[in-house]
Formats: C-alpha cells, structure tokens, sequence
C-alpha cells in the first residue's frame, strides 16, 4: 500500500491510498469510494478489500471525499462527481460498475463518458 495525495477540480487535498496489484499486468482497476459516516477506510473493511484484491492483481485505489477522514474541505456538495473525477484521473483502467454505496455504479458509468 502507498499512500498518496489526489487533488480534487476544486483544488482540494484529498487523502488516498492506491494497492497496486501482484500480477505484472494489472487484471483490472476498482476504486473505493466510502459511504456518508466514514473514511477510506470503510472501518478496515475497505484495507482488507483492497489487500485482496492487491493479490489477486487488481490495482486498488481508495480515497476519503472531502470532509471526511484526513481530506481536505467540507462534506457540503460532496457528489458522484467527485468518484467520476476520480476515476478518470486513473486514465485508461477499467472500471467494472461494483455498487458498495453511494452511487458507485453511476460514478463508474459518469467515468466511461
């Protein structure tokens, strides 16, 4: 797990982690996106999602939106937008529509376009 730093169109600081798969040619990209009361995180549910998912040979990476966890901002205006942002900013992996929470698979479609 590496941490990393994503900046958001608003120009805010957000906080992320990316797993980066096991296989030498990535089998595909998720990104997690939390729900409304938590982090990246997902209370550890989302480190051991990504862990697994790292060793199969996904890459993996999960964020917390704006005003949550250790990112920037506030949690007003906090969209979908944000996750198709995000996703297109990993350029070129692909994205299956796997609906966690909070609009994952409209974010995911939102990134395609």
């Amino acid at each position: 797990m590496q941490r990393v730093e994503l900046i958001s169109v608003g120009g805010i600081s957000l906080d992320a982690a990316a797993h980066p798969g096991s296989a030498p040619t990535a089998r595909g990209t998720l990104l997690l996106v939390h729900g409304i009361t938590v982090d990246m995180d997902e209370d550890s549910m989302f480190v051991r999602l990504a862990d697994r998912a790292a060793e199969t040979g996904f890459d993996v990476l999960r964020f917390s939106l704006r005003g949550h966890g250790s990112s920037g901002g506030t949690q007003q205006g906090v969209t979908i937008a944000v996750s198709a942002w995000t996703c297109r900013q990993l350029g070129g992996g692909r994205l299956p529509p796997e609906d966690v929470g909070r609009g994952g698979d409209g974010s995911t479609r939102a990134s395609r376009r």
